[in-house]
């Protein structure tokens, strides 16, 4: 497709939009800081963020284009042959554009759904706010879909650079985090939250400018992939014209494609949240398996190629693991707290391992290895020394109360106790959890308590019809890494929930501009053809 073509067909993306995609990867790693609070109630604080203030706006800008899109559906539903077969023949619209309407139409469901339950919430407040967000996620991925496939060319190359100098940076500014929590910087000036301070493990584990480590961490899962992606699929030599690499062709460019996914997954690592940890494994493991069954179809497998393929992906998973766990044993040596290196190597290792390997049993006797340590001041204890499992046990029966409070009614299971009423509902259920702030720590469930199966069967139909609607608008598949994306973040919505932190989620996978298999092999024509 020309220049002209791609801007014929894509007028109507202002340049205002233009410029937004670009800023995106920027915007969603400031999930919480700086953060301008709005009010608070008793069952929600109410705050804007920089990826709110971003999808608010980009929502708004692109409310023209929908409408007209929306009703140039209409008019190609009302006039179909499928409809009213008494139509001339040279009156019919294409297959293509019946379908891309039908998908359009078919998308609005969710949104809607959640309207008209949001009007029955005994938290009518925040189901008003959270029914708007998800229709500013509705309209923005639509405008997302409708010029993916015309602005893919001219501007993947630079959202995908841009959403790894944005992940490099607060990768680094992590590990500044760190450092300086360990010589005794003051909270405020280095963002920490509550339970990220040496005082809690021995270690820091930092959560770069979002609200818990956990939300960094899941932050961190596009640019890994992503890098991972230039890592193990471009060709090394990037002497033809169709260069697809953010990477400069250069000594140093190549010592970036080693470096980075060292970086981003290092600092995975190091904000110590298990829930994204275990969506990258999975991912990674998901991903080993299918280059291994790709490898084994190529003419040119052997076993010396397995190996070096095998050795590669464990070297993705298993240095920066090291590197992390010598850190957070130097930080605990140089930290407040009394513990040594080997202590903080063993708190890490439990943590990850969810208690199963417990190496302080090793070096320390049976009573001086205990899991939470009296919280004395004066004798420079950290909180915690092993697996927090009352942490896990939390969210466990919250789960459980959810399901059983679901389960009370048949209007609940079907229609739920409305939207944004989690907190309140379970709250006047079960008082014994002291806030109705509290909510399901499990996005699944969380929709399941709220929507109920009507709720979640508009979800999976609105999610089907906008996966259609992509592929219609791009020729070929969605590449093979996308879906990994995609599965590491159905992953770790088991461990939270709620909107304006994992706005990323929804907004992330339809800006991953991954290359097909098929460009790859066009591309390796012309690296034989320069060479």
């Amino acid at each position: 497709m020309s220049k002209k073509s791609v801007h014929k067909n894509s007028h109507n993306l202002s340049k205002l939009q233009h410029l937004m995609f670009l800023c995106l990867p920027f915007c969603l790693f400031f999930s919480y800081h700086p953060v301008i609070p709005i009010f608070s109630t008793s069952t929600t604080n109410f705050e804007f963020s920089l990826p709110l203030l971003w999808l608010l706006l980009f929502a708004t800008l692109s409310l023209p284009e929908n409408y007209r899109l929306l009703k140039k559906s209409l008019i190609i539903l009302i006039e179909s042959r499928h409809l009213f077969k008494k139509q001339q023949k040279n009156t019919h619209p294409s297959s293509k554009e019946f379908r891309s309407s039908l998908f359009r139409l078919l998308s609005f469901v969710y949104p809607l759904s959640v309207t008209v339950l949001s009007l029955f919430s005994a938290n009518f407040l925040r189901a008003i706010l959270a029914a708007g967000i998800i229709w500013c996620i509705h309209l923005s991925l639509l405008t997302f879909i409708e010029n993916i496939a015309q602005y893919k060319k001219e501007i993947g190359k630079s959202v995908q650079k841009n959403l790894l100098i944005a992940a490099a940076f607060v990768s680094l500014f992590c590990w500044l985090q760190s450092i300086l929590d360990v010589i005794g910087t003051p909270r405020d000036l280095t963002l920490l939250c509550n339970g990220c301070v040496s005082n809690v493990f021995g270690f820091p584990h930092p959560n770069g400018f979002a609200i818990e480590p956990q939300f960094m961490a899941n932050l961190l899962l596009a640019p890994v992939f992503l890098s991972l992606y230039y890592l193990l699929e471009i060709p090394k030599h990037q002497n033809f014209p169709l260069n697809l690499s953010p990477y400069q062709a250069s000594n140093f460019g190549r010592f970036l494609r080693l470096f980075l996914p060292f970086l981003l997954i290092s600092t995975l690592y190091l904000t110590l949240s298990r829930g994204a940890i275990f969506a990258f494994w999975a991912g990674i493991f998901v991903l080993f398996v299918y280059k291994t069954i790709q490898l084994a179809k190529s003419k040119s497998h052997s076993a010396k190629l397995f190996f070096r393929q095998s050795l590669t992906f464990l070297s993705v998973v298993l240095l920066p693991l090291l590197f992390v766990l010598f850190s957070q044993g130097v930080l605990t040596e140089l930290g407040p707290t009394n513990q040594t290196f080997m202590d903080g190597v063993s708190t890490s290792v439990s943590q990850i391992s969810l208690g199963r390997i417990n190496l302080a049993s090793s070096f320390h006797s049976p009573d001086e290895s205990n899991t939470i340590q009296e919280t004395d001041q004066s004798s420079n204890q950290p909180i915690f020394t092993g697996y927090i499992e009352e942490s896990t046990q939390i969210r466990l029966s919250l789960n459980k109360l959810a399901i059983s409070s679901w389960r009370t009614s048949i209007w609940r299971m079907f229609f739920g106790v409305g939207l944004g009423a989690t907190g309140l509902q379970l709250y006047q259920e079960f008082p014994e959890l002291g806030s109705p702030k509290e909510i399901i720590q499990n996005e699944y469930l969380a929709i399941l308590y709220e929507q109920g199966l009507y709720g979640v069967a508009a979800l999976i139909l609105t999610a089907f019809m906008l996966i259609k609607l992509y592929i219609l608008h791009n020729k070929k598949s969605i590449s093979f890494y996308g879906f990994i994306l995609m599965l590491s973040f159905a992953i770790t919505i088991n461990f939270f929930s709620g909107l304006p932190n994992a706005l990323h989620i929804y907004l992330l996978p339809a800006l991953i501009f991954f290359k097909t298999e098929a460009d790859l092999q066009e591309n390796s024509k012309y690296a034989l053809r320069f060479r």
